[in-house]
């Protein structure tokens, strides 16, 4: 019997996992083709928990070209002003950030992904939600060369690691 009620619970386990994971899919979806009424339809803390992961996705920011990005994240950079909002008002932090530590986790917020979108209504929601302007994010140097062309950029790490430098948004 023992063993029956832990197949009972991994069953259950599972199934919750199993949800969790679809949700997630299904955000991240709805993110990518600006359906904000999927958004809408995730109670807020749900959005709040699912805005905390972060899926990698093809970047010029990144050495090499792919960076971890939230759907909060993603959506700034999509200029996707509508879901951006949605995820404001359920709470996710407006400045979101996650420390570097690897060559695919950049440290730029999400006003850093939103000026990156260059979509004036997506940075405005931002600034209108307090986003902070004075906060700089990492990129490659390559990126910011081809971003910021004739400045001098140095590496301000170890040379043998990827070359970083740190940018403002604006």
């Amino acid at each position: 019997m023992g063993g029956a009620e832990s197949t009972t619970i991994d069953n259950k386990t599972s199934s919750s996992e199993l949800n969790h994971v679809s949700n997630e899919e299904v955000l991240f979806g709805a993110v990518e083709t600006n359906n904000v009424s999927i958004v809408k339809n995730f109670k807020k803390d749900e959005l709040r928990h699912l805005c905390q992961i972060r899926r990698r996705f093809p970047s010029e920011w990144s050495s090499p070209h792919e960076e971890a990005q939230t759907a909060y994240q993603r959506a700034c950079l999509l200029g996707h002003r509508d879901i951006v909002q949605c995820m404001l008002n359920a709470g996710i932090e407006v400045a979101q950030k996650f420390s570097g530590g690897d060559s695919r986790s950049t440290m730029r917020g999400a006003f850093m992904f939103a000026c990156q979108s260059r979509s004036m209504p997506t940075i405005l929601a931002l600034l209108d939600a307090g986003a902070p302007i004075n906060k700089d994010g990492s990129c490659s140097l390559a990126y910011a060369d081809s971003f910021l062309p004739n400045i001098s950029i140095t590496n301000l790490y170890d040379p043998r690691q990827a070359p970083w430098e740190f940018l403002y948004p604006i």
